[in-house]
């Protein structure tokens, strides 16, 4: 069985992307599913170079923010 990750970033993605490349390398346990982010950032391009889907979400998104 293999499991499943989902990464939270606000950064470069430079941890992101080391992790991924580990679980696709098959030198760490997992299969990454997602990447969700609370801005723009260098995250997101790296998701997309590595082909993991990638989800914006900001407070403002939740009806009862402030």
């Amino acid at each position: 069985m293999s499991i499943k990750v989902v990464y939270l970033a606000s950064g470069s993605g430079t941890t992101f992307e080391t992790l991924v490349l580990a679980q696709q390398q098959g030198k760490l346990m997992g299969q990454p599913q997602g990447l969700i982010v609370d801005r723009d950032c260098g995250a997101i391009e790296r998701a997309k170079n590595l082909k993991v889907t990638c989800e914006k979400i900001t407070p403002k998104d939740f009806a009862n923010y402030d």
